[in-house]
């Protein structure tokens, strides 16, 4: 299974109950990258934030949907996971027509896991 997520923690690795060790390989991609892999695949959003969910459509060119929900990833799964750098603070976009003067001031890293 792949998955887009914004976070990877090691709760998430099913795998750690049933294996002595479990060996994850990271790969960092540019947005390109990252838009390319999802046009190309099917994937599920485990984005657990509107507002990160949103910034991720719009860098990606395609629909990101909040999904808060527990992910398990075994032996084989991907996640590409954008770690979201940026103003914490909550300035007022609530919709898409104000919401692009803060895509200036965002970075994200993204990184694919495969295990």
């Amino acid at each position: 299974m792949k998955y887009l997520g914004n976070a990877l923690s090691l709760g998430m690795l099913d795998e750690l109950e049933h294996l002595p060790a479990v060996t994850l390989t990271v790969a960092a991609l540019d947005n390109a990258a990252a838009a390319k892999w999802t046009a190309e695949n099917e994937w599920e959003s485990c984005v657990g934030h509107a507002d990160t969910a949103r910034l991720l459509s719009s860098l990606l060119a395609q629909d990101v949907q909040m999904r808060r929900v527990s992910t398990s990833l075994v032996v084989g799964d991907e996640l590409l996971v954008a770690q979201y750098n940026g103003p914490r603070s909550r300035p007022p976009y609530p919709n898409s027509s104000n919401f692009s003067p803060m895509m200036r001031h965002v970075q994200s890293t993204w990184r694919r896991f495969v295990g």
